[in-house]
């Protein structure tokens, strides 16, 4: 498991990029870290050290990555977090979903709640995943195979692409 002060600086960079509160990650997931990823294990687990034998592949799901000296959010972190995600969303309409996803990068007009890193796309249907916004452009950062089922599901609820 994470040391407390590890924990702490994965929770404080959730609290100030996305405003997730502490106690909702502490409070919810044993937090891991192999290398350079950082796994969360539900805190359902009766006892983590248990599980201290296996890979971290099998007990936890993976969480946050340093990428260089920054912390990169996995879909799956802010798939989880989303409800208690504040700031530091994006918001698509269909048509701008199916562009990202098709040519990885969309340009986006300002937005004073969004700042520049990782940042959580939806639609109104739903969670997509994880961008990266740096100077207008939002790039995707949502896993190849998730992005092609995401599509397949695009198109299998219409007959034809959203309009662009």
């Amino acid at each position: 498991m994470l040391a407390d002060e590890e924990t702490n600086q994965v929770c404080t960079y959730l609290r100030e990029r996305f405003g997730v509160p502490q106690e909702e990650v502490s409070r919810r997931y044993c937090l891991l870290a192999r290398k350079r990823t950082v796994w969360a294990l539900s805190r359902e687990v009766r006892d983590p050290a248990d599980l201290a034998t296996l890979k971290i592949v099998s007990a936890g799901i993976p969480f946050l990555r340093k990428v260089q000296r920054w912390w990169k959010p996995t879909t799956s972190c802010l798939r989880i977090l989303s409800p208690w995600i504040r700031f530091n969303r994006v918001l698509l309409s269909r048509g701008e979903a199916w562009r990202l996803l098709r040519e990885g990068r969309l340009s986006l007009t300002p937005d004073s709640q969004v700042s520049d890193g990782y940042v959580l796309v939806e639609t109104p249907e739903g969670v997509l995943g994880c961008g990266l916004l740096l100077k207008g452009t939002l790039h995707n950062q949502i896993p190849k195979h998730e992005v092609q089922n995401t599509l397949r599901g695009m198109e299998t609820q219409h007959s034809e692409p959203p309009d662009l």
